[in-house]
């Protein structure tokens, strides 16, 4: 199954690419969010999460066609641009600020 909306990991694979493994993204002494991505068309992280969580070749190929389909070009991206596009994604952290 392909990791979008309705793959059953699709929380997970997200928390992944936000955290240590991934973009991990952080909030400097400033409160503004720091996070490291190699942008352009690198999906360096998303693809090794993926990996690891079992999806073959081709699963992967076709995720990264969802991502960029929906805005995601970079692992960075897919954190703003794909799951924004859920309306279910980060609700709780937004309305905690």
């Amino acid at each position: 199954m392909i990791m979008n909306f309705d793959n059953p990991q699709w929380d997970d694979f997200l928390d992944r690419l936000y955290g240590p493994e991934g973009c991990n993204f952080q909030y400097d002494a400033d409160g503004k969010p720091t996070w490291v991505c190699k942008a352009g068309n690198d999906k360096t992280y998303a693809t090794l999460i993926l990996q690891d969580m079992g999806l073959s070749k081709e699963e992967i190929i076709k995720s990264c066609e969802f991502f960029d389909e929906n805005g995601g070009h970079c692992d960075c991206e897919i954190i703003w641009n794909v799951a924004r596009h859920n309306p279910n994604c980060f609700d709780n952290e937004t309305s905690n600020e």
